[in-house]
């Protein structure tokens, strides 16, 4: 170290250290001697700084070249996908079956595939246990309860255009619609809360 103070930093210790040209042993030993207090740090830089060497100087082999190139080709594809709707194709059976496991009547399971649910009102919790029953991600469920409202076959041809999120409902307005007792309203409200 050219220029010594009374009292240097850690910092400064440090940056010294990574500074000098050949930082090999006999320099650590120095350091190590002339600034005992921060030994344990100066050694944790010099392991890193020799580590940081090791793998500079190593070619990559053949087979680190194909796992960069797996791992490349597996990123592209990914990319720009959008994440599959899980509640797109709902059969019958699956609302069923769904209703069971979640425990709500099919009119709420209805109104999550029609959309008609606002996806913030919705308890985390009851948005990973629906999307678990799916086998998806929550996020995939609530982009795609983000989407517009679907377009029902058995609906009639309406005099006004269709709007976004203005008619979507609460989760708690849902179960009060679908006559849910309201200790099993409260439950479902404060899971995971």
């Amino acid at each position: 170290m050219s220029a010594r103070k009374n009292n240097p930093s850690l910092e400064e210790i440090l940056d010294s250290f990574a500074m000098e040209p050949n930082p090999s042993g006999e320099v650590l030993g120095r350091y190590l001697a002339d600034f005992p207090q921060f030994a344990e740090d100066l050694v944790d830089l010099s392991q890193e700084m020799f580590q940081v060497g090791l793998v500079q100087d190593r070619e990559l082999t053949s087979l680190d070249s194909n796992r960069i190139s797996s791992a490349w080709s597996v990123l592209q594809a990914s990319i720009g996908q959008p994440l599959a709707d899980p509640l797109a194709s709902l059969s019958q059976q699956v609302m069923g079956d769904l209703s069971e496991v979640l425990q709500v009547p099919r009119q709420v399971i209805l109104a999550f595939w029609e959309r008609r649910v606002l996806p913030a009102s919705v308890p985390r919790q009851f948005l990973n246990r629906m999307a678990s029953a799916l086998d998806a991600s929550a996020q995939s469920l609530i982009e795609s309860l983000a989407l517009p409202k679907q377009a029902l076959a058995r609906s009639h041809k309406a005099d006004e255009k269709p709007t976004s999120d203005a008619d979507k409902q609460a989760f708690e307005q849902v179960l009060r619609d679908a006559k849910v007792p309201e200790d099993q309203i409260a439950a479902l409200l404060t899971e995971g809360a």
